[in-house]
């Protein structure tokens, strides 16, 4: 993943490696009849994410907004559609009234995971990726109830204080483990 050729397609610029995930999700989009933004500057690999798989982002170009996608370098770790969920996911906030997760944007998304068999959600986890926990955080907590293993980038106040905090799924208390 260190070379960083970028290609042209349409009028986006891609980096080479994922120009196949980014024609295969077009036509997708294409084949659902959901008109994406035709101002998509570009679709990279962001290799300093952290918290988040992918993001769409405004730009301003030439007076104008466009958009333009990062994802993050750990999802190619991962399977094939878990890149695929991500970008479609991403793509899909560059329709109109879709740059929130409203309405709109939850109906374009049923209908190609209904579709395509997809399962473009909200948020999406390190487990669902199949991405490794410790290629992506540092610290963890674990809930002693439910065993769930919650990561984190940064030494926050839940990593240090633990005993503060409950576990989202069970509301068991946690503890801070090494890695997993």
């Amino acid at each position: 993943m260190s070379n960083k050729r970028l290609v042209k397609y349409k009028s986006i610029t891609v980096e080479e490696n994922i120009l196949p995930y980014v024609e295969k999700a077009i036509d997708i989009l294409d084949a659902c009849n959901i008109k994406y933004s035709d101002r998509i500057d570009s679709v990279m690999i962001n290799r300093r994410l952290r918290t988040s798989w992918g993001l769409c982002r405004k730009i301003n170009r030439y007076g104008e907004k466009w958009f333009a996608i990062e994802l993050n370098q750990y999802l190619f770790e991962g399977s094939k559609e878990a890149v695929m969920n991500t970008l479609l996911h991403e793509l899909l906030h560059t329709c109109y009234h879709c740059f929130n997760h409203g309405k709109t944007w939850q109906k374009y998304a049923q209908k190609i995971n209904t579709m395509y068999g997809f399962h473009i959600k909200r948020t999406e986890n390190c487990e669902a990726n199949e991405v490794e926990l410790n290629k992506v955080f540092k610290y963890f907590v674990k809930c002693k109830t439910c065993g769930n293993v919650v990561g984190k980038t940064r030494l926050c106040s839940v990593i240090k204080n633990p005993e503060k905090y409950r576990c989202g799924r069970c509301k068991g208390s946690l503890q801070r483990v090494d890695r997993i």
